[in-house]
């Protein structure tokens, strides 16, 4: 099974007298009512790690995924690590686990990978200084910091590349997905969390969900053998418009519309 949703096997779809040469197809549809699921459940319901920006308005975090396993890693500061500076008029831009080193007079652009091979802060100045016309420097505390932990930017040189920092500590109420962080800052204040969560395996309700669409979706075009005309998702050479996944609550039955209420988020 490449997907962690639906087994191709699995008795609920046997009726459909699926062959080997399906599994590839099933596999994307299933891929793509998922997410038809979890936009409708506002929450993400497959286990996996999951990196996320919140506003810690409330101070109460309601979290994506879950249950939660386990949080690695929660981190509530905000701190200068790198003074990088450039040729005349240059300037830097981070997003995407990308540096973009743009020279203010060629125009030249160079792309430094922030997520290549668990690059560290150290690592990346030493791309920097590698650079003809830009240095960096790194503070000690940092070095050993894994550049993709740098904190999306933009702005002229010479400038401060900031990093997440803070390691803040928490309570957490892992079957709701609520993190509450112990320090109360009573302000607009953004906090980074990197946890496990959601469900390994879907539940049996969920998954009859998905067989149910997926049969909707195979009676619709009159089996999977030939090539159908709706497809959005894409999973190696096949991809699927699923006016399906777009028009994903019109499919729902009232028995699968029950279920599925039973799973949406009620924080967001």
């Amino acid at each position: 099974m490449s997907n962690q949703i639906l087994d191709f096997n699995d008795p609920l779809v046997a009726h459909l007298d699926l062959t080997s040469g399906d599994e590839t197809r099933f596999d994307a549809i299933a891929t793509s009512l998922l997410a038809g699921m979890e936009r409708y459940c506002k929450r993400r319901l497959v286990k996996g790690d999951y990196d996320e920006i919140y506003y810690d308005r409330t101070l109460e975090l309601y979290l994506t995924a879950y249950p939660v396993d386990y949080v690695i890693r929660v981190f509530d500061e905000h701190q200068s690590a790198i003074k990088i500076t450039g040729p005349t008029s240059s300037s830097y831009g981070i997003s995407n686990n990308n540096l973009n080193l743009v020279d203010g007079t060629t125009r030249a652009v160079t792309t430094i990978d922030l997520d290549y091979a668990n690059l560290s802060l150290s690592d990346l100045v030493d791309a920097i200084n590698n650079e003809s016309g830009w240095a960096a420097s790194v503070a000690a505390k940092y070095a050993s910091r894994l550049a993709v932990d740098l904190i999306s930017s933009a702005g002229s040189t010479p400038n401060n590349l900031q990093v997440w920092d803070g390691f803040g500590s928490y309570q957490l109420d892992p079957k709701r997905g609520i993190l509450e962080p112990n320090r109360k800052c009573g302000c607009n204040h953004t906090v980074r969390v990197i946890w496990n969560g959601g469900f390994d395996p879907l539940p049996d309700d969920l998954k009859f969900v998905v067989a149910e669409l997926i049969t909707t979706f195979f009676n619709d075009i009159g089996g999977f053998a030939g090539q159908p005309t709706r497809v959005s998702e894409k999973l190696d050479e096949y991809s699927y418009d699923l006016q399906f996944s777009n028009q994903f609550r019109s499919k729902l039955t009232p028995d699968l519309l029950s279920i599925l209420s039973n799973y949406k988020d009620r924080y967001i």
